[in-house]
């Protein structure tokens, strides 16, 4: 919506343009069933472009680092052990796939390692799925009416380990009740509930809320590999995070779940209406064209804050919950 009255109704921001949402009501008829839904991919919009090849990665950190401290590192960040040795040994066999990407160090006795290792496709999907279904049922008469909606929603984690998912429910209820010849009475429920699971990182037994993202770029060098031969997990694989993904030992799961319910009364004879939400209310009285005015104020409850007008017209009187309005005109 946007024309030059929309100011005039909504306000300076009108200009700029309007979407007006209204919901659904009872129709009255049949009962009518309707449903749809649909089975959804997901692909991100944006890939990295990451360099994979161990040596070709070395190469332009030691590059880097020796331009800036003019000598050799002792270590890549504050875990990786880098050697001239180590290097020379890193070089050789990237120009031989058929050497293995690992080797046990005899001065040590520890493992060393030269991988071509893409971190990202280790952590993350090509793509992911969900699915949404949505079912409404609506029907009555000129007695009652009512409107069921539900939802339910499932998506996919990003990850390619830790169960990472998000499930939503969404309820809408509404009906009318012709009560009387004088009173109708409308009621609107509604509720969503939220559920997600989450895998975390995990560093020396504390949980961070930090993506794999960062801890690539602390630990990611593309030379780690994510296993030694025996099965173990290496260090970079502990410290970002990808083992306690696989082994689902490490997640953060939230649920939230919200509550509305609104009732309204109106009176036909008089036109008084009065609606409920949780624990306030408001009443609202307009004369009738037909109707005199009311000789004397609303006395009716505490806390009345407004009489109802003695001209004719539209105006509103306002009480508390426990109040009632007096006896109509």
């Amino acid at each position: 919506m946007n024309a030059s009255s929309s100011p005039a109704v909504y306000g300076s921001r009108g200009t700029f343009g309007l979407i007006l949402i209204t919901t659904k009501l009872p129709e009255k008829g049949q009962m009518k069933i309707t449903y749809n839904g649909s089975y959804n991919f997901y692909k991100r919009t944006v890939t990295p472009e990451l360099v994979d090849n161990g040596y070709d990665w070395t190469t332009s950190y030691l590059e880097a680092y020796t331009n800036s401290y003019a000598t050799d590192p002792t270590n890549i960040n504050n875990v990786f052990r880098f050697s001239r040795a180590w290097y020379s040994e890193l070089e050789r066999r990237n120009s031989d796939p058929s050497y293995e990407k690992w080797r046990i160090n005899p001065a040590d006795n520890r493992y060393e390692y030269f991988g071509n290792t893409n971190w990202y496709k280790i952590f993350y999907k090509d793509y992911t799925t969900g699915h949404q279904h949505n079912l409404s049922i609506t029907g009555g008469t000129d007695k009652a009416s009512y409107y069921v909606s539900g939802r339910f929603f499932h998506q996919d984690g990003i990850y390619n380990a830790g169960d990472e998912r998000y499930n939503q429910y969404n309820v809408l209820a509404k009906g009318t009740v012709q009560a009387t010849k004088w009173l109708r009475v409308e009621n609107t429920t509604s509720f969503m509930s939220r559920f997600s699971h989450q895998p975390t990182l995990t560093t020396g037994g504390q949980s961070f809320t930090v993506t794999p993202t960062r801890m690539m770029n602390h630990q990611g060098f593309p030379m780690t590999l994510e296993k030694n031969p025996d099965g173990t997990w290496t260090d970079a694989a502990v410290y970002m995070g990808c083992a306690g993904f696989v082994e689902g030992n490490t997640w953060r799961e939230d649920d939230k779940f919200d509550l509305n319910n609104k009732t309204k009364f109106t009176s036909i004879s008089s036109r008084t209406c009065w609606s409920a939400r949780s624990t306030s209310a408001t009443i609202a009285t307009t004369p009738s064209a037909t109707c005199s005015p009311c000789p004397t104020p609303i006395t009716r409850g505490p806390k009345v804050r407004a009489n109802v007008p003695r001209p004719r017209g539209t105006r509103s009187a306002t009480t508390t919950a426990n109040a009632w309005p007096a006896t109509p005109c």
